[in-house]
């Protein structure tokens, strides 16, 4: 490290030299593991960036998506919706304002036809504290992959 008052510093990374081949090729990944989609899915997560990115991956499938970032969102997008369908809530347990299992009984109300999975990062416990029944529930437990996702969603579309 080198180092002088006022010019900042500077640091040197030395790494041994690579032996081997190079690949050809970067692996891409399976996209045959999760064959396209179709229907509605409304996704309602609070946190942006993984509303953002479940988005793109379930648009990418053939899932017209719909987003919310919030319970009371999701509400008034249903009902907006109305005269559509939507075939599937993928909505977080925990969010501020209105959590997974109030929007879930609210949507069932609004659109009967949409199945639910719910995702959360919490364990088991705290969803049982948010009111969920522990048995017959999609559940996807957060961080999720891609192919879980789409493979989740593709289950809880055929339940």
């Amino acid at each position: 490290m080198d180092s002088e008052p006022g010019d900042g510093a500077t640091f040197s990374v030395y790494l041994p030299a690579a032996t081997g081949k190079l690949a050809e090729k970067w692996p891409e990944d399976d996209k045959q593991a999760a064959p396209g989609g179709s229907g509605t899915v409304m996704i309602v997560e609070d946190e942006a960036a993984v509303l953002r990115v479940a988005s793109e991956v379930l648009q990418r499938q053939g899932y017209n998506v719909l987003e919310a970032s919030n319970g009371h969102e999701a509400v008034w997008l249903a009902q907006e919706r109305a005269s559509e369908r939507i075939d599937l809530l993928v909505t977080d347990v925990v969010m501020p304002l209105m959590g997974g299992a109030q929007l879930a009984s609210r949507m069932s109300d609004l659109h009967p036809e949409a199945n639910v999975l719910f995702t959360s990062g919490y364990p088991g416990d705290q969803l049982l504290n948010e009111g969920l029944p522990y048995h017959n529930v999609r559940f996807l437990p957060k961080p999720y992959t891609q192919d879980s996702l789409t493979s989740e969603v593709r289950l809880a579309l055929e339940s």
